[in-house]
């Protein structure tokens, strides 16, 4: 950060996060030395997405892909290049949970700020392993309160819990417990198979 409210700082402030106050203006200097592109958002959950779905909100994207191309070629065909919008993954409603003597496998891949798939259907005293698989930036976690499972991985991770399918209730909610994750929209359910 190099300067408040239009006055420069005696020195330069060097942080990857600043808290910026209602009214006030920062400037800040980005020195580039690996080139990709960089996240520029705010760190306020809900600021940061759109009705839960992120990328959203309050965020710009600084492309840094060719940091030796400064001439005027180059500039004016960067300014000619119509961006091409990412295609966005859907969450599946209903996976294909494979089941073999009492025993079953679900992957469900968590990111910001969502999980996929939002629903699976056991049949009653199924043994599932569930891998909980962190696609996303930051720390997620899925917990099935009414059941006591809880498995969290780190951005990049999998890890994975056991537990058995009750004979009564459902459907079970899970959710990331994380304050502010369940509310972005990282919530789905578990449904029981009745005969």
């Amino acid at each position: 950060m190099v300067s408040v409210d239009g006055n420069d700082l005696k020195d330069t402030y060097f942080e990857n996060t600043v808290d910026v106050a209602p009214g006030t203006t920062i400037d800040v200097e980005v020195v580039g030395n690996n080139p990709g592109t960089w996240t520029f958002h705010c760190h306020i959950l809900n600021h940061v997405t759109n009705r839960g779905a992120y990328p959203g909100g309050m965020l710009t994207l600084l492309d840094y892909t060719d940091h030796t191309s400064y001439g005027e070629e180059q500039a004016a065909a960067a300014a000619d290049a119509a961006p091409t919008p990412e295609p966005t993954a859907e969450a599946t409603a209903e996976p294909a949970v494979a089941a073999s003597d009492g025993k079953a496998e679900l992957e469900v891949v968590a990111s910001e700020f969502a999980f996929d798939p939002l629903q699976a259907t056991f049949d009653p005293g199924t043994e599932v392993t569930l891998k909980l698989r962190n696609d996303g930036a930051i720390l997620h976690n899925l917990e099935i309160t009414e059941l006591g499972v809880f498995v969290q991985a780190e951005a990049g991770e999998t890890a994975e819990v056991t537990f058995t399918v009750p004979d009564r209730g459902g459907p079970f909610t899970y959710v990331c417990s994380i304050p502010g994750h369940r509310e972005g929209g990282m919530e789905g359910a578990f449904f029981v198979q009745r005969e």
